[in-house]
């Protein structure tokens, strides 16, 4: 299954760059990879073997991207113990029937054949965070993809908004020298009229053994389309787009709670997502946000301060792979989220897997 591709994978891969002294004998063995998968991969779902960030867009930013300020509350034990969710395996939930699944499907195949290329055409220090080729550790990353239908009261007819997990459920919940830890995932809020996929880098944090969670809000990317008039609306009224996004969060954040049989998230929001957050983070059910980490918010934002929860100021992650954005920028960035959550969760912060 997926440990075997991945294992063959690894040792091809060692294989390949040992073989890479000669440009001519390179060209071809960076070829066999992209082959071993798509002899492997036989339906586009069979994708859950692919790494999850085998086929990300680029990030792309120039300044390094470390934690600005950090408010944390008085530590406390995080030995709660609660159950797990049903195991992430690649699999597509479609709960809107709203054609999103077959969408996912079809979006499957694709990643699959543009990740073939780019393990084909990427030379060995593209490096994973950036969609390049991929680590190791990716391998052995369970992800699942769906959608959930969310009304919400400005849009008319509930809809579905897509959402992905990607993460091992297993993981979360360890026990250290007879002590259990808790992991909480991390939930991914986008800019206004993105989707999530130019924020996937942050997949990267399952290394840090807790499940990440991003989704299409507004209408974009793989979620239902919103009626004209709505996005119209919404497009032309800040006011009214920060209210309707606020409410579709809370719409969604319950059922993907009660899914994923969590009893809370870390949350982090993007620009106008970081409003987004912020704004939900007021009237969110007790326990439902775990840390609130804000990056690049907007000037007019009034940050909230509640003892509540935690809270991080983050600087701009949206451009973390342009040729000024190094290794150790990206690192550092993931690593500074990292280090945050495990702070809140309590929990041991693990060696970085980048390395």
């Amino acid at each position: 299954g997926k440990q075997t591709l991945g294992l063959c994978h690894s040792v091809v891969v060692g294989m390949v760059r040992g073989l890479c002294s000669a440009p001519v004998r390179c060209f071809w063995a960076r070829r066999i990879p992209a082959l071993l998968l798509l002899l492997a991969l036989e339906t586009p779902h069979s994708a859950a073997f692919a790494p999850p960030l085998l086929l990300r867009p680029s990030l792309r930013a120039s300044t390094p991207p470390l934690a600005v300020s950090a408010s944390l509350p008085p530590s406390s034990d995080s030995t709660t113990s609660h159950p797990l969710g049903r195991e992430g395996d690649g699999s597509t939930v479609a709960r809107a029937g709203s054609g999103i699944g077959s969408q996912v499907a079809r979006r499957d195949g694709l990643r699959l054949m543009a990740g073939a290329a780019i393990l084909t055409a990427a030379g060995s220090e593209a490096g994973a965070l950036c969609g390049g080729q991929p680590g190791a550790w990716e391998f052995w990353v369970p992800w699942e993809e769906g959608a959930e239908n969310v009304k919400v009261a400005a849009g008319g007819s509930a809809r579905g908004v897509y959402y992905r997990v990607v993460g091992n459920k297993g993981k979360e919940k360890t026990k250290v020298k007879g002590k259990t830890y808790v992991r909480r995932p991390l939930l991914v809020v986008a800019d206004k009229f993105r989707s999530h996929d130019y924020l996937t880098t942050l997949e990267a944090v399952v290394t840090s053994d807790r499940r990440v969670v991003e989704y299409d809000g507004l209408g974009e990317g793989l979620s239902e389309p919103l009626e004209a008039g709505t996005r119209d609306t919404l497009r032309s009224q800040g006011d009214a787009a920060l209210r309707y996004a606020v409410e579709e969060l809370a719409a969604l954040a319950e059922p993907l709670r009660k899914q994923l049989k969590v009893d809370g998230f870390h949350v982090l929001g993007h620009a106008f997502g970081a409003e987004v957050a912020a704004e939900y983070a007021k009237t969110a059910p007790e326990g439902m946000i775990r840390s609130l980490a804000l990056a690049a918010a907007p000037s007019s934002l009034v940050v909230p301060q509640s003892d509540r929860y935690p809270l991080v100021l983050l600087k701009d992650p949206a451009n973390l792979c342009t040729e000024e954005g190094s290794d150790a920028d990206r690192e550092a960035f993931v690593s500074t989220v990292i280090a945050f959550i495990d702070s809140v969760d309590g929990t041991p912060t693990k060696q970085s897997l980048f390395t």
